[in-house]
């Protein structure tokens, strides 16, 4: 098949969209439909090839189709995935071993879409994440469907043919996959996003209507040249549009994810279409050709590039100040371009008559020797990884089990006591390799997309003292281990209603959040409790258009209505987040350093919502950061203990060491009320 300009053309835009968005996605916000694009793309060229080969005399046979497909895309992407492997092996914190050996086994096998999705893992966050292979989630989607796709069609052949109707059938099977898939996309996304956003099912339509038009197109290029002309130009803004308008928020890939790709298959009816006012002249430049021809390479090198560059130049944790962020797209173009030349091209050329098709089925051997081999090395190096990542792991586990049920004298916050000067215990617990897994009430948790109202229950279940609730996002979630410390040393019953990234609170917060937090409290109208513990992420989750007043406001009236039923509100200031000052992976970089610290005011939120919302209808303020930092500094460990769990979070361990402070800070501030 030719050399398409359109088609080219919109590698180009689509690669080009995705390597914004990771490097800087304020520029493209849905810069992820760049993925979308692809799909459409390779569902026309997967089908136009097959489908000439079902129709011609030559006939379709389905080996030569997979030895071209891993002649096409194995040898780029297994080097990646070499080259990543040992980076981590000899360069990269041991933190992220774990999360790189299983991903670099998932990515061999082409499963990492499913493994992400059962991780919940968000990929919307952009450049944030950890690992610099999350980006194969996509070449995953397409390698099952390239598994799926020639037996399907094959299969509708053989009965077209029984009915003098191959090519109807042909198109009659791949439009009721279109329509099945995309109804079921529309329902999962609106019941799980983040699943939906990374099976293969809700992906398919995508790569089906490509496939219709590559079974239509010849009747569909029959349409006047103006009005092809059009369709392109609408095709292209379209996209675009998809790109500036959509947002990590967004309900995708449902029922919206039919613009971008749509408006991909108007730009390939259209064609190259001669003309003054056609897109011909832009997409058929000699740059835009370039970055589409080596587009493939590109999407392999951007995002390790973009993931690696700031641990290796400044540490774990860390990000490229925001003039040399370009630096590691720059250089995937350049890798790119070598990885085309020297490792792409000399696999992929095809045989141009039946006596070097012939030897190339012979040749092949050989080769698909090598990429095997190849695939082994991978293989070996994330089983290596994952295996040594993972023992150490079951050693932290065990470490931090013996130091939990050991003695606590001088461990983690009782450190600060100036008697203890000098008496920390030994080591850092949790170990930083386990430290994102130790983060308290996280099972009790509703996910981000859902409004469904969970629950967890602790302390006293009979005879209480007092009923308590813990109500918020993950920062209130967080103080779930102290709060059942003191629930089983003053007889509480407790149960929580949390959702991660919601605070408790009235007309803030993402459709899901507003709609939760009126179903917990319609549950608490009629069923009140005595205390009701409640924190927030400050600057964070209080919907992307409220201000600081209208923060203040929505908590006001959440705690208002709480307080008419008698409850005592006990609002805990939000905690200091390396984040804020820049530290992205404290973990690692206690892993590297041993410790490190940052300035508090560097640390805490722009915004103190939750303490203006609390002297403003009289609720207690309970401001615990004495114990997280001294002398405005926040040290990453203290008596022994890691503090921060994530760039965000304290870790359970260290907040269990509060659990003190925090009953005697409640019993100071709340003595006429205490129960």
């Amino acid at each position: 098949m030719r050399v398409r300009v359109e088609i080219q053309a919109l590698r180009a835009l689509a690669v080009m969209l995705v390597v914004v968005y990771h490097m800087e996605a304020r520029l493209v916000p849905g810069g992820y439909v760049g993925v979308d694009v692809f799909y459409v793309i390779s569902g026309f060229l997967i089908t136009s090839h097959i489908a000439e080969g079902l129709q011609s005399s030559r006939g379709f046979r389905i080996t030569d189709f997979y030895v071209r497909r891993a002649r096409r895309l194995l040898p780029a992407a297994l080097t990646v995935l070499a080259v990543v492997g040992l980076v981590t092996v000899f360069a990269l914190p041991q933190a992220m071993w774990n999360t790189i050996g299983r991903q670099l086994l998932a990515s061999t096998f082409y499963v990492q879409n499913w493994l992400l999705a059962f991780a919940s893992l968000n990929y919307l966050a952009g450049a944030t994440a950890a690992s610099p292979l999350e980006h194969f989630w996509s070449l995953s989607v397409e390698e099952q469907f390239y598994l799926v796709w020639p037996v399907l069609l094959m299969a509708a052949a053989w009965y077209g043919r029984r009915t003098g109707q191959l090519r109807r059938m042909l198109a009659a099977s791949v439009a009721v996959v279109v329509v099945v898939s995309f109804a079921y996309s529309v329902w999962i996304t609106s019941a799980n996003p983040t699943w939906a956003f990374f099976i293969t099912p809700t992906r398919m339509w995508e790569l089906g209507l490509g496939g219709l038009l590559g079974l239509t197109i010849p009747e569909l290029r029959a349409a006047p040249n103006a009005l092809r002309i059009a369709l392109s130009w609408l095709g292209y803004f379209g996209i675009l549009a998809s790109a500036l308008l959509l947002n990590a928020t967004t309900m995708f890939p449902g029922y919206i994810a039919a613009v971008p790709v749509l408006s991909t298959a108007l730009v390939i009816t259209a064609g190259d279409v001669p003309g003054r006012l056609s897109t011909s002249w832009l997409a058929g430049l000699r740059p835009v050709q370039f970055v589409g021809d080596i587009s493939y390479s590109i999407y392999l090198w951007h995002w390790p590039l973009i993931a690696l560059t700031p641990v290796l130049l400044l540490g774990p944790g860390s990000t490229l100040p925001a003039p040399l962020r370009p630096l590691p797209v720059l250089a995937a173009v350049l890798l790119a371009w070598l990885s085309k030349k020297w490792i792409e091209d000399p696999f992929r050329r095809p045989p141009k008559s039946r006596v070097e098709t012939r030897r190339a089925r012979t040749s092949a051997r050989p080769l698909l020797a090598g990429i095997g081999a190849l695939a082994l090395v991978v293989v070996a190096i994330g089983s290596v990884i994952y295996t040594t990542s993972q023992t150490k792991i079951d050693r932290a586990l065990a470490s931090l089990s013996a130091f939990d049920h050991g003695p606590r004298d001088c461990a983690g916050a009782a450190a600060l006591v100036p008697a203890c000067a000098g008496h920390s215990p030994p080591g850092i617990h949790p170990d930083p390799i386990i430290a994102a897994n130790d983060i308290g009430g996280q099972d009790c948790q509703q996910e981000y997309e859902l409004a469904s109202v969970i629950r967890c229950d602790f302390g006293i279940t009979a005879g209480a003292r007092a009923e308590v609730a813990v109500l918020g996002d993950s920062h209130a979630s967080q103080w779930l281990p102290a709060i059942r410390l003191l629930a089983e040393q003053r007889g509480w019953h407790v149960r929580t209603y949390l959702k991660g990234a919601c605070p408790y609170a009235e007309g803030i917060g993402f459709a899901t959040c507003q709609q939760f937090d009126a179903n917990v409290q319609a549950i608490l109208d009629r069923d009140p409790v005595d205390i009701a513990f409640t924190s927030a992420r400050s600057g964070f989750g209080y919907g992307s258009d409220a201000t600081h007043q209208q923060a203040v406001d929505g908590f006001a009236r959440a705690w208002r209505d709480l307080m008419a039923h008698g409850t005592h509100v006990v609002a805990i200031a939000d905690t200091p987040q390396p984040y804020n000052a820049g530290i992205f992976d404290p973990a690692g970089r206690v892993e590297a350093s041993g410790s490190f610290s940052y300035p508090l005011a560097r640390g805490l939120g722009a915004s103190d919502a939750l303490g203006d919302a609390a002297r403003k209808v009289g609720a207690t303020l309970l401001d615990m950061n004495a114990g997280l930092c001294s002398a405005g500094t926040c040290p990453a460990v203290i008596g022994g203990v890691l503090v921060y769990a994530d760039y965000t979070h304290i870790t359970a361990t260290y907040i269990r060491t509060l659990a003190p402070s925090l009953g005697e800070a409640l019993d100071k501030t709340t003595s006429s009320q205490q129960p």
